[in-house]
């Protein structure tokens, strides 16, 4: 968890990973230099299994996340949001499924939808199988990125959050991830989304925009790369075939 001034849902935040049916994880919490109560509130949870970090100066989440990635020992890792809520059976799921899945790279679960006051309005029912996930990951981003668990090894095998992303960062490391392995999602509701006018879906959504349709033209143009490699390979393999 990466997070700055989060002291109006964070209470609720950390209480259902701590609430968790799975408990064996630990939890590392990157506090990004907020000026708010946030580092009370974290320090009121005593658990051996938290790390707590601190930011000297505000960096930013993407950098904040990748801090975080450089702490984690486990062979998955799992992300959370400081304003939204995991339902107790979502690591446990996510485990088992990785566990018994392994080709896939990233399991992310479906989520609800609520508002500032928890309230349920919508749920995110996002494609299942990475045959699905391909068809419309160039258009939309498919997987909730506080609701991901995922194996650690291959982030770090594709580079980690792009620091250059301020927002959109998932978005793009799942373009990239999907070019390694698979990403799935389990089709049951783990995890509660929350909209409110702070998060940065919905205060940065113009520039957000801006960063997605980059994430999207770097694809391509590791794509047009691929594709160059692959046509380059199969003509000296027809060249030295026939000499």
């Amino acid at each position: 968890m990466s997070v700055y001034n989060g002291e109006k849902y964070l209470r609720e935040s950390l209480t259902s990973i701590y609430n968790q049916a799975f408990q064996d994880f630990e939890f590392i919490i990157i506090d990004d230099c907020s000026s708010d109560n946030t580092p009370r509130i974290i320090r009121e949870y005593k658990d051996s299994r938290t790390v707590i970090y601190r930011n000297l100066s505000n960096m930013g989440s993407t950098k904040s996340l990748n801090i975080g990635l450089g702490l984690c020992k486990g062979r998955y890792v799992a992300r959370m949001d400081a304003d939204d809520i995991s339902h107790p059976e979502r690591l446990g799921k996510q485990v088992k499924f990785l566990d018994s899945h392994k080709a896939c790279l990233v399991v992310g679960v479906w989520a609800r939808v609520i508002d500032e006051n928890g309230k349920q309005y919508d749920t995110f029912k996002y494609p299942q199988n990475f045959s699905e996930i391909k068809k419309v990951l160039m258009t939309l981003n498919p997987i909730v990125h506080g609701a991901i668990m995922a194996r650690r090894g291959a982030i770090i095998r594709c580079g980690g959050y792009n620091e250059k992303f301020i927002y959109a960062q998932d978005y793009d490391l799942w373009l990239r991830l999907s070019e390694l392995g698979q990403l799935q999602n389990i089709p049951e509701e783990l995890y509660s989304l929350r909209f409110w006018p702070g998060c940065a879906s919905v205060a940065h959504v113009k520039t957000q925009n801006e960063y997605v349709a980059m994430a999207r033209g770097d694809a391509i143009l590791r794509r047009k790369q691929h594709l160059k490699q692959f046509i380059k390979k199969i003509f000296w393999e027809l060249h030295y075939s026939y000499t």
